[in-house]
């Protein structure tokens, strides 16, 4: 969610990371909002990016962006400088604030959104919501996107296969009878 100037007036710049399991649950271990211009708030965005990919091991498989004159400005200079960055621009301008909020607390109430303790500003959005705020929902519109871009990954089902111990047993007695070297066994592993 990019507010592209640090104004009073000015909303915040938001970042979420968001995480589905195959549920359709989403987990949400990082979510922080900053008053940014548009090059603070370039900056921000890749060095959590390579944090996520390098440092937390997490990868990102999509950056959704609010197509808005500042989020365009945002993901026209990802595409030129950090090509390889996979940003997509989100249109929600037809969805009134107080309809993605909405849907954003219900999913949040019915337990299809976790999030990780001591994430302050999350945090702070849901209860100022439950008090009537309903202006500053900054990271609630980036959770909302989380949906609109949803990748929940297929529920593996497999049997575990048993491999019988008499298999086994005969398998090991040919090995240690025949006529393997330790180099050849070395090589087996």
């Amino acid at each position: 969610d990019c507010a592209g100037t640090k104004e009073q007036q000015s909303s915040f710049s938001a970042i979420t990371f968001g995480d589905w399991c195959p549920d359709g649950r989403l987990h949400i271990p990082f979510a922080e909002r900053r008053k940014l211009s548009s090059m603070e708030l370039y900056h921000w965005m890749i060095k959590l990016y390579y944090w996520s990919m390098f440092v937390d091991k997490r990868p990102v498989n999509e950056i959704g962006i609010e197509k808005e004159k500042y989020g365009i400005f945002l993901h026209d200079l990802v595409k030129v400088n950090n090509h390889k960055l996979p940003t997509q621009l989100l249109d929600i301008r037809n969805i009134p604030r107080d309809d993605r909020n909405t849907e954003v607390v219900k999913y949040y109430e019915s337990g299809r959104i976790l999030s990780k303790p001591g994430l302050k500003d999350y945090e702070d959005e849901v209860l100022s919501w439950y008090r009537g705020k309903k202006k500053g929902t900054d990271i609630f519109d980036t959770i909302y996107y989380h949906f609109r871009i949803k990748n929940v990954p297929k529920k593996i089902d497999f049997k575990p296969v048993a491999v019988g111990a008499s298999d086994f047993v005969k398998q090991a007695r040919r090995d240690l009878e025949g006529d393997l070297s330790s180099e050849k066994i070395a090589q087996m592993f």
